[in-house]
C-alpha cells in the first residue's frame, strides 16, 4: 500500500533529536506533502528544556506567545494534516489555537516517551483526532491511545555481510547510563570489545553527574561526546560491530528508536528491556535481555546463530511503515 500527500500541507511540530525530525520532514516530502516544520520547545538553551521537563505548567504563558509569534509569520495559512511528536512546548490552550485555526485539518498525536516524562501530556489526548503511544503500558491506562512501536531509518538495513565484531553503544547521558554501563565493562566475556559513547548535553549536567553519580568515575573521559554522533557515524558502528547495546530510560517501557535499528542492521541486542520479550520477533537467539543492576551476558549469545527477520518486520517497522500507520487515519490521505 502506497501513500499519497500530494497537494496536501503538512504542520509538523516534534523535538529536534539526532536529526530523527529531518527525516521525518524528508518522508512526509516522499509522501508528496509539503511541510513545514517547528521544534516543540520555545527555545534551545538547556535550562529553557530543562524547566519544561520539570515543570512544563511554568513556561506556557511564555510558550505560548512565542508560539503564536511563530505562527504569524512562517506557518502555512491552510494545513490539512498536523502532526505533533511528544509536544512538550505546546500548551493545551495553544493546541486548542491550533485547532481553531486549522479547523479542517487532521490532528495526530505520538508520544515516542512515557508519559511520566512528559508531564501534562494526558491533558492534550483529547484534542487530537488520533494518538499514538510507543509505550504499551501507556495505552493500557489511557485508552485514547493507540500502541505504535517506532521505526528504523534505512540506512540502519545491512550495507555488507560483515560480520562484526565486539559490543556498541551510543546513547545520551541519562538515567542509571553510566552505572548500567560500568556493570556490562564487568559482565561482557573477557577478550570482548566495547565500544560505547555518551552524549553529553551540557558541562553543568557532567559537573553534576561527576558529583553524585560514583559510576561516572568508571567510564573513561575520552567517551563522553559534546556532540551528537551523525547518524551515519552511528550506522557504520553497527555494521562494525556484533552485537549493540541499548539501556532504556528506568521510567520508560516502550522499546527505543535503537531496538528497531539494531534489529533491521542484522545485529544482536542486548537490552534491559524486559517487554521485548513480549513481541514476535523476539528470539533469544537474537536478543540478550539483562538486569541493569546485575547484568549476565553469556559467551554463547555471541556463538548463536539467529534466524533472518520476517520481511513483515521490515516493512511494518520501517519509517514509512511507521509513517503510513499515523496517516491513514486521516482522510486527508490518499491510499493507492
Amino acid at each position: 500500500m502506497s501513500f499519497d500527500l500530494t497537494g496536501k500541507t503538512v504542520l509538523f511540530f516534534g523535538p529536534e533529536t539526532f536529526g530523527y525530525e529531518i527525516e521525518i520532514v524528508k518522508e512526509l516530502e516522499r509522501l508528496g506533502g509539503r511541510v513545514t516544520f517547528r521544534s516543540d520547545k520555545p527555545g534551545k538553551s538547556f535550562l529553557l528544556k530543562a524547566l519544561i521537563r520539570l515543570s512544563p505548567r511554568l513556561l506556557w504563558k511564555y510558550s505560548d506567545r512565542i508560539f503564536r509569534k511563530w505562527l504569524g509569520t512562517h506557518a502555512p495559512t491552510r494545513c490539512d494534516v498536523v502532526l505533533v511528536i511528544k509536544g512538550e512546548g505546546l500548551s493545551p490552550r495553544f493546541i486548542d489555537e491550533l485547532r481553531h485555526r486549522y479547523s479542517g485539518a487532521c490532528f495526530i498525536f505520538y508520544l515516542w516517551d512515557s508519559i511520566k516524562n512528559v508531564k501534562h501530556s494526558e491533558q492534550k489526548l483529547n484534542k487530537f483526532d488520533h494518538a499514538f503511544s510507543f509505550d504499551a503500558q501507556d495505552c493500557r491506562q489511557y485508552p485514547a491511545l493507540k500502541y505504535r512501536p517506532l521505526f528504523f531509518l534505512d540506512r540502519f538495513l545491512p550495507q555488507s555481510d560483515q560480520a562484526g565484531d565486539g559490543c556498541f553503544f551510543i546513547g545520551t547521558l541519562n538515567g542509571d547510563r553510566p552505572a548500567v554501563i560500568s556493570r556490562v565493562l564487568r559482565a561482557l566475556p573477557s577478550g570482548t570489545a566495547f565500544n560505547y559513547w555518551l552524549f553529553v548535553r551540557s558541562n553543568i549536567e557532567l559537573l553534576l553527574r561527576r558529583i553524585f553519580d560514583q559510576s561516572m568515575a568508571s567510564l573513561e573521559s575520552d567517551r563522553l561526546l559534546k556532540i551528537p554522533m551523525p547518524s551515519a557515524i552511528v550506522s557504520q558502528n553497527f555494521q562494525a560491530s556484533a552485537v549493540i547495546l541499548d539501556i532504556e530510560h528506568p521510567n520508560q517501557f516502550g522499546l527505543t528508536m535503537r531496538t528497531f535499528e539494531v534489529l533491521a542492521s542484522g545485529k544482536k541486542l542486548i537490552t534491559t528491556n524486559e517487554s521485548i520479550a513480549s513481541h514476535d520477533f523476539y528470539s533469544p537467539d537474537r536478543i540478550c535481555i539483562i538486569d541493569r543492576e546485575s547484568p549476565n551476558i553469556p559467551a554463547s549469545f555471541f556463538e548463536r546463530k539467529a534466524d533472518a527477520l520476517p520481511q513483515a518486520f521490515f516493512e511494518r517497522n520501517s519509517l514509512r511503515g511507521w509513517m503510513s500507520e499515523l496517516l491513514v487515519c486521516c482522510n486527508a490521505v490518499n491510499r493507492n
